[in-house]
């Protein structure tokens, strides 16, 4: 398989005036396949598209589209080029973007992965994505990139999601499971802005190289194929489970997000009641997605995060 990838790499129209040296498979992407490719002017990567995409993922020309306006934020790595003669709008393409040397925090001891140093570095960057209007973009992205985790009917979500989990539900956990669809019966998200959609820590990644005029390292988001049009606080909750934030942890998040939404928008203020909810309703979707991935070996017990939620809004 590799090495049929890398001979598709190579008659690649993108690398035919470059000097390709090294092309390894990357270990990261779980329906996705991503490969680094070392030539003469730098370093690329080029990610193969999955003809079935996931439930919920963009379509490749959004995607690249919505990385794209990314990178103009600061956000990400550079995409280059889509490449139409291996695209299509129901399947399969092939985005070549700037390689980012860096680690994703999910690789990380413990001690140096979700750390308040990290989360203040992550709530800028969040408050920038979340400062963009969806009509700024193309249509397209506006009317098919609302995610299946950021969707707006809530309870058809967790319906949906609570029918295909891959294991059973036991007696208990259905108690606790439908207590959460009582307190989440008018819950609302909303499409106000542009969100990432995947904030779990293999998709933040810390560059290996200091940045001598922030005076510090820097995150990269990465991996945008459930992103778009959506919710901020679907980000906000996702990274504050991600990171397994006590209450100091979250206090302080949400102080440096706020002050960075109202550099620009003086009227923005927390709403907690809602973000709360929202945490809710993440930890319980990933608990019932959890299994279909349980090779990423998941940091975070959403069960017990989802019971403990849960407990605290009766």
């Amino acid at each position: 398989m590799q090495g049929n990838a890398a001979q598709q790499i190579s008659s690649l129209a993108f690398f035919s005036q470059r000097d390709i040296l090294h092309i390894a498979k990357m270990t990261t992407g779980l329906c996705n396949s991503n490969y680094r490719v070392d030539c003469q002017d730098g370093r690329y990567l080029v990610r193969f598209l999955a003809k079935t995409r996931a439930a919920g993922a963009l379509t490749p020309l959004i995607e690249y589209q919505l990385q794209d306006t990314a990178f103009q934020c600061g956000l990400t790595q550079e995409p280059l080029i889509l490449l139409t003669e291996h695209f299509d709008m129901d399947g399969a393409g092939i985005i070549v973007m700037v390689f980012c040397q860096g680690t994703a925090l999910a690789e990380l001891p413990e001690d140096q992965r979700c750390t308040p140093k990290n989360l203040a570095l992550l709530a800028p960057m969040l408050s920038a994505l979340h400062r963009q209007c969806p009509r700024g973009l193309t249509s397209l992205i506006v009317a098919k990139s609302t995610t299946v985790l950021n969707s707006h009917n809530v309870q058809a979500m967790l319906s949906g999601y609570q029918e295909h989990c891959h294991f059973e539900i036991s007696t208990d956990q259905q108690a606790i499971l439908s207590r959460v669809f009582r307190q989440l019966n008018d819950l609302t998200l909303t499409s106000v802005c542009l969100i990432h959609g995947d904030l779990n820590v293999g998709n933040l990644l810390l560059e290996s190289f200091f940045d001598k005029k922030l005076g510090k390292s820097r995150l990269q988001l990465i991996d945008w194929e459930y992103g778009g049009s959506g919710d901020e606080y679907f980000d906000l909750a996702s990274a504050l489970i991600e990171f397994s934030c006590d209450k100091a942890m979250t206090d302080d998040f949400i102080a440096h997000y706020q002050r960075s939404r109202q550099d620009v928008d003086d009227n923005w203020q927390c709403d907690w009641h809602k973000l709360a909810r929202v945490k809710l309703y993440y930890a319980t979707l990933c608990w019932l997605w959890q299994p279909a991935t349980v090779s990423l070996a998941p940091q975070v017990d959403y069960f017990e995060v989802m019971e403990r939620l849960s407990l605290s809004l009766t």
